[in-house]
This record gives C-alpha cells, structure tokens and sequence, in this order.
C-alpha cells in the first residue's frame, strides 16, 4: 500500500480535516486513520455520511464524524477537500474561509500522493483538459500494462489515490486530473504533464474561461515534460509560454500526419480519439516504449464505458452510450462520429447550451430531450429546423428514439449523448449511462 507515514509525520501531532466523503473522500479518510493521522470527517450531505458509516464494517472508531462549526481549526494541519466544494468560485465554501483565516493549507488526495511518492523508480503522468482525460488515461495504463510496465490509473478516474497498492512492481501512475484537483495542487507536478484541450466548461467554479485555463495550466511543474495541444487557441497560448519558459513542450496537433493508422483502431472512432492515441503515444514514447509496441498495445484497447460505448445492435441500429459527453463540445465529437443520428439530449445544462453544434444539424434525423434542459434546447433545435420531441425522462426517449430508428428501415445510431450534467435525474453521468444501458438491453425487439 501506499506508505502515508511520511505526510502523517509532517502534521506534527495535528488532525486532518477530511472535507467531502464522496469515493476518493472516503478513501482518503480510512487510509489516513489507518496510518496513524486523527481524522476528523464531515459532509454536507447526511447521505453521504451515512453512507459511510454503513460502509465501514466493524466501523473506525478513531474517524470524528463532525462539522466544521464544531472543529478547533487551531487543532488542524491541513483540510483535505473533495474537489466537488467550492475553493474559490462562485465563492469558497465556508470550511475553506475558517482554513485560510487560521492559515491552514487546503489540498487534495493527488497532493498528498505526490508529498509521499517514493523519488524513484515510479513515475507520473498526468491528463487533463476539458475533453478526453477519461479515455486518454486509461489508454495509457492499459498501453503501459499491456507492455509490461506495471501501471496503476486513478485520479479522476478508477481507484482514489489514496487507496493505490503501491507494491515493488509499479513503475508508472497515470492520473486524471481534473481542473478542480490541479487546484488543489499547492506542490505536486507530474514527470509528464498532458492538456488535451481547454474549451468552455465548469466556468461557474472558475469564474472564467481565462482562469478556467490558467488552472489547467498549473499542472506543469518547472520539471515536468509538456505536452500540449495546438489546436485550439487557449491551449496554443499555454505551448507557447511553456515553450518561451524553456520547457521543450511536445506539440499535440491533428494538423500533422499521424504516426499510425487510426482506422485500425475501432474502439477509438472519432476524430477526438485519434487526438487521445496521439496523446497516449507521446506519452508512451516518453516512457521509452517502442512504436510497434505501443500500437500493437492500442489496437487492443477496450474502450470505455460510457463514451460512445456500443452497446447493442437491433437490425441495422446501433445503440451508443456516451452518457459522459456532458457539454456540446463532447457531445459534437460524437455527432461527428455518425450519419443519421437519433439524438438523446438533456439534463442540467452549461454554460453555452448546444451552442456550437449548428454544423451537425444534418446528421440528426430527429431528437428527443429530457430533464431540466427541455425548454432550452427545445428552442435551439426549433431555431435549427431539427425535428424534435419533448420526453421529460429517458425512458420515454429510449423507447421512442427506437421504435423511430427502427421504423426508418435506413438504420441509424440511437445515441445518448446529452451534452448536459445528469444532476437533475441521475446521480452521476454513470448512473445515467448505466439506466440507458438496462433500457436499451430491455428494449422488447428482437435483433
């Protein structure tokens, strides 16, 4: 396991303050009480803390369930915060506000991970960007493994990095690293750093677009190897003071011919995934795989769940889980990807709502539109002449996305992809993704 006597040593008799009990929340609380820390833990959702304590078998008595208006701050070495609570925007949460005012520092699990990596032989590798962290760091572990270098994946994605089996055989640890954890971030920088993109998203816990990047940005420690998109004009501005600052970063552009056939590689489809193997690829090559290797190691990729994931053919209609494209920018690459689309959409939606989609206007034959989203983008599909049908729930418009596609007898994609945070149902874009998938396998059609 990971060996956290290092960071429990450094608080100097002093407890940590684990602020969020999500998984990685969780996690982190048990693994610190285990090592010797006083723990103290809180969320603001009873449910949570229940959830909890009706998880930890025999209990851990030495884990203070307590909220923040009932803990000595002056008794504290640091607040360990779930990267879902407000740090800065639209304001800090009030538990941050009491650390700052008694000088405590706020950090994340990925900190704490880096305070107690071993210095050699492991090293780091951190995805992150707007778009494609998810199956970019997971294409690298599994390229990594398959190649018989012992790679653990966690971060935003997988295991919590707390919870790692960091045993003799690791050499690498690939992370997702979400915008909201690099912020979390005071000292820990990979040994490789990848942005894949930076477009509109999360701007409610930023503040801006420009603030937004400057936060991507941050992953790239002074020894850091970058390597940056060029391709769309935020992340082209970050390659360019990398590369002013003297850090030789590796330009990731699409404009260039690829090293490889993408059309060999069948669960990366889409012109975002051949960004996401380019990626992988620098990444590997970095790490001193051979080319062969690595896309013999590519071709054999799985894909992921929940990004345009197949997940049944009935005659001559495919079915696509991609519940994870919860803004238009994702959900553009996946109506970029297909021909005549029945598009499932909705949800709690962003900033800038379909905005952006216009172009693919041809390739919807019709969409169906549920959740809080529905008057919104009602409208934007009215004003874009794509017929549409209001279902409220995603029963209705799995049922009848189905019945449309199959009755078209010119086949077709029924897709999910709802360019939409799934709150306002579901509990995550897994959950929603997971319902889909039962829907589609309970659909009464035969194939």
């Amino acid at each position: 396991m990971l060996d956290l006597s290092k960071f429990v040593s450094s608080l100097e008799g002093k407890a940590v303050y684990v602020y969020g009990l999500g998984k990685s929340g969780q996690v982190s609380a048990r693994a610190l009480s285990a090592a010797g820390a006083r723990v103290y833990a809180w969320d603001d959702l009873a449910e949570q803390r229940d959830q909890m304590v009706a998880s930890d078998v025999g209990g851990d008595e030495r884990i203070i369930f307590r909220p923040d208006t009932e803990v000595n701050f002056a008794d504290l070495g640091c607040v360990l915060l779930s990267p879902g609570i407000p740090l800065t925007h639209p304001s800090p949460h009030p538990v941050v506000e009491k650390a700052r005012a008694h000088h405590i520092e706020v950090i994340g699990d990925i900190e704490i991970l880096g305070r107690c990596l071993p210095a050699a032989p492991v090293k780091t590798v951190g995805i992150t960007g707007t778009n494609g962290k998810s199956t970019t760091t997971a294409l690298i572990g599994h390229i990594l493994n398959a190649c018989g270098m012992t790679a653990l994946v966690g971060g935003n994605i997988g295991v919590p990095v707390l919870g790692f089996d960091l045993d003799k055989d690791v050499r690498v640890i690939v992370l997702e690293l979400s915008s909201y954890q690099v912020d979390l971030c005071s000292n820990f920088h990979p040994d490789i750093g990848v942005l894949l993109n930076v477009t509109p998203d999360h701007l409610d816990r930023h503040g801006s677009l420009e603030h937004y990047a400057a936060v991507k940005a941050r992953m790239f420690g002074h020894h850091t190897r970058p390597i940056i998109s060029c391709d769309d004009p935020l992340s082209k501005e970050i390659f360019d003071v990398a590369a002013e600052l003297g850090k030789a970063p590796i330009a990731l552009t699409l404009s260039a011919p690829l090293p490889f056939d993408p059309s060999e590689l069948k669960t990366l489809a889409g012109v975002h995934n051949h960004q996401n193997a380019l990626a992988a690829w620098h990444v590997c090559k970095q790490l001193g795989l051979a080319e062969p290797d690595i896309f013999n190691a590519m071709k054999t990729f799985p894909g992921l769940a929940h990004r345009q994931q197949i997940i049944r053919k009935i005659k001559d209609v495919t079915f696509v889980n991609d519940s994870k494209a919860t803004n238009a920018e994702a959900a553009g690459k996946a109506l970029a990807s297909y021909e005549s689309i029945y598009w499932i959409i909705g949800g709690q939606s962003k900033a800038g709502g379909l905005g952006g989609l216009e172009d693919y206007r041809t390739r919807i034959k019709k969409a169906y539109v549920i959740g809080a989203a529905t008057e919104e983008f009602s409208g934007w599909l009215a004003q874009n002449a794509v017929p549409f049908e209001a279902c409220q729930i995603l029963e209705k418009a799995v049922s009848h996305a189905a019945k449309d596609a199959l009755q078209s007898g010119a086949g077709g994609v029924v897709l999910l992809s709802p360019a939409c945070a799934s709150w306002d149902q579901f509990k995550s874009f897994e959950h929603r993704g997971a319902v889909f998938t039962k829907l589609v396998g309970d659909l009464p059609i035969s194939g």
